[in-house]
């Protein structure tokens, strides 16, 4: 995966197909489009995927080297005990999948989401995604890295894959306003012979069909036929009508994005000015009420105050797109990014002397038991500068529920004292499982890019990594310490970092003690970007160190 991350560059076109355990409900020729996605839906719920095939070419139809291509094998499915349809997987069979094989030695699937999610759909609108017939490639995709059922509604649907995808092609679908193919009515071979293409490999592994989708799309671009058309873009074969239906009341262009009804300010494009459409929001451009007014915060410098701007619910409650949208496109020139959270407490109490394995079983004790309550984000550029002065977010999750979630009775008295109304957090607040998908890809979809700061981040990463694999903390301070790695890339915790700075008591002291002791002075020159200080977190040093 990071191979491939490291290719995208050069070969943005990235050709996808699955394998998966046949149909165990079948779909009449002649159903409506919702009767077809309610099918896809149940099938895609209840049976496991066994392959995702990936190819990459470029603008040419070349790719990294001759054949070359990808396959995963995953070792969710089991044959003897999961759905599937006996008449599909005798087919399988006779290809050459091995399900014990991949039982053994195959990837778990829960596992690796975040991994997928991460290295192949990390920027959907900077690549162009191709498939034959990929209804099911899609949904079964989706299901995997957003590790949730598939939504209910086809409407709901259409605008995931719109979501993650960005520019997606399906050959079947295109195949049908092409001159000479049978207005799509044939089979990926089928449609490999009128084009006068030899199939290699084995058929019905996926490697080897993504490889010949990608050559597919190639060759019909070189005979002149129009692939890349706006009409195409993002419209699955089975669900057309309704795909092409949201692209025009929508109005989706070929990225996936709504189009401006007038030219406005970049900041409105992204969906942060009141007048002007939520990107990726099937919502209709509307006029809101004024935001709601600031919330100063005065923190320990003399002369020196922070505005905290307060989005208004309708944008930064349950529809935080357009937020994630505007750091994404500042992460380039703002690679510092500084994280913290929010979160009820603790009800686990560490010794008074605790080994690390003791702390940070008592940190996933407390994580995988709790609901996070806020999360702040802020961009510096490296003089120290943010996007504009006050420059931050903050994202109220409406999963904490005080009068029934595990919580500190005193921490929950102390963030009502600062101001945490949990009610209105619960009425307008973003559902963190449902967002977790859109904070992995805008805010870690690309971690060696950018250094994450916090202080005392032991939990806010914690936290973090919870929200965006929806698991539960790794059972290992091993693999938790390796997580944070592939997560974050270079993290710095403030907290370790004063224990070698002079004059800032070895670290034993609070973020305001810290604040207080700099008087906010910029120019002195700890060396806090040191090698030996990235990817430790106070609390667990030791282990990261080692």
């Amino acid at each position: 995966l990071e191979l491939i991350l490291s290719l995208r560059g050069s070969y943005p076109i990235v050709a996808i197909d699955t394998e998966f355990p046949g149909f165990i409900r079948d779909t009449p020729r002649n159903a409506t489009e919702e009767e077809r996605y309610n099918d896809v839906k149940h099938n895609v719920d209840n049976m496991h995927l066994i392959q995702l095939g990936v190819a990459l070419f470029d603008e040419g139809g070349n790719t990294p080297w001759p054949g070359c291509c990808w396959q995963f094998n995953f070792s969710d499915f089991d044959p003897d005990v999961d759905a599937s349809s006996p008449d599909s997987i005798e087919l399988l069979t006779q290809s050459g999948h091995d399900f014990q094989q991949y039982r053994r030695h195959g990837i778990d699937a829960r596992r690796c989401a975040y991994l997928v999610c991460v290295k192949l759909f990390g920027q959907p609108y900077s690549s162009r995604y191709v498939t034959f017939h990929g209804l099911y490639d899609v949904a079964f995709v989706i299901k995997m890295i957003t590790r949730a059922p598939l939504p209910n509604t086809l409407n709901e649907f259409s605008d995931l894959v719109r979501t993650i995808f960005g520019q997606i092609y399906d050959l079947k679908y295109i195949s049908r306003f092409c001159g000479g193919l049978r207005r799509g009515e044939i089979g990926l071979v089928g449609l490999s012979r009128l084009l006068n293409f030899e199939p290699v490999g084995i058929r019905h592994q996926a490697a080897y069909d993504s490889l010949l989708i990608g050559a597919l799309f190639n060759e019909m671009k070189q005979r002149r036929h129009n692939v890349e058309d706006d009409r195409s873009a993002s419209v699955l074969y089975g669900i057309e009508n309704r795909c092409v239906e949201n692209r025009r009341t929508r109005r989706i262009d070929r990225r996936g994005w709504p189009y401006a009804r007038r030219q406005q300010h970049r900041l409105a494009a992204m969906g942060l000015l009141p007048h002007q459409l939520h990107p990726l929001l099937p919502l209709r451009p509307r006029r809101l009420p004024p935001l709601a007014p600031c919330l100063p915060v005065r923190l320990h410098r003399p002369h020196r105050r922070l505005v905290l701007p307060l989005l208004h619910p309708r944008l930064a409650g349950r529809k935080p797109c357009g937020a994630l949208e505007l750091i994404l496109s500042l992460r380039g020139s703002y690679p510092i990014v500084a994280i913290d959270t929010e979160f009820p407490g603790s009800f686990a109490t560490p010794l008074a002397m605790p080994t690390e394995e003791e702390r940070y079983n008592d940190v996933k004790h407390n994580v995988d038991n709790m609901h996070l309550i806020q999360l702040g984000v802020a961009l510096f550029d490296e003089g120290g500068n943010t996007p504009w002065p006050g420059c931050c977010w903050q994202f109220n999750f409406s999963d904490f529920d005080p009068d029934v979630d595990a919580s500190s009775p005193d921490s929950i008295e102390l963030l009502a004292q600062s101001g945490h109304d949990f009610q209105q957090y619960r009425r307008h607040g973003i559902d963190a499982r449902r967002c977790a998908y859109l904070v992995c890809v805008k805010l870690f979809c690309q971690p060696y890019s950018s250094k994450y700061v916090t202080f005392h981040g032991l939990y806010d990463v914690a936290f973090v990594i919870k929200m965006i694999t929806r698991a539960p903390l790794p059972n290992t301070l091993n693999e938790f310490s390796d997580l944070v790695r592939t997560i974050f890339g270079q993290i710095y915790d403030l907290k370790y970092i004063s224990r070698f700075c002079g004059g800032l008591r070895r670290g034993e002291i609070g973020l305001v003690g810290l604040s207080r002791l700099l008087n906010f002075e910029p120019q002195r020159r700890h060396n806090v970007e040191d090698d030996i200080s990235a990817s430790v977190l106070y609390g667990i040093e030791n282990r990261c160190v080692e």
